[in-house]
């Protein structure tokens, strides 16, 4: 009975892990960039909502003659109506540059001619922190965004 050997041919310990290095590099580097555009799009997504909730929050005191309320405390916006209230809490990457309570309110049939709310934010995007500032014009329902 004769063997007929088979030389079966592989990688190398060093061919493995030189492999290996490549492949986790390439995965870390799409997972950072992953990283930034999902806080990129956390921050755009919060923006566009608290616009739509501060326009809400007027016309319903407007329509409706009732006063509602935007409160800002421990990194949540809440927007009040009677005993209801939404909470808008920040993405991670987005800070409000206001150090103290801020709070306004839309009193019920006025309209709050003549009132504005400066909201300064900043957030970070790619490593670099990016700033935003909202001036909220009351009276006539409207807001203007200044990105520096």
């Amino acid at each position: 009975m004769s063997k007929i050997g088979h030389q079966i041919r592989g990688f190398t310990l060093i061919e493995t892990c030189v492999a290996l290095i490549i492949f986790l590099s390439v995965v870390s580097l799409s997972s950072y960039q992953f990283n930034d555009t999902r806080d990129a799009l956390l921050a755009g997504q919060f923006f566009q909502n608290f616009e739509r909730e501060v326009k809400i929050q007027q016309q319903r005191a407007m329509i409706l003659g009732k006063t509602t309320a935007i409160q800002y405390s421990n990194r949540s916006f809440l927007f009040m109506e009677g005993n209801t209230a939404k909470r808008m809490p920040l993405p991670k990457n987005v800070s409000l540059l206001v150090t103290t309570f801020v709070e306004f309110r839309f009193k019920g049939w006025t309209g709050n001619t003549n009132t504005t709310m400066t909201l300064p934010f900043s957030w970070s995007e790619g490593g670099k922190t990016k700033r935003v500032t909202y001036t909220f014009k009351f009276g006539s329902g409207n807001f203007e965004k200044h990105v520096p």
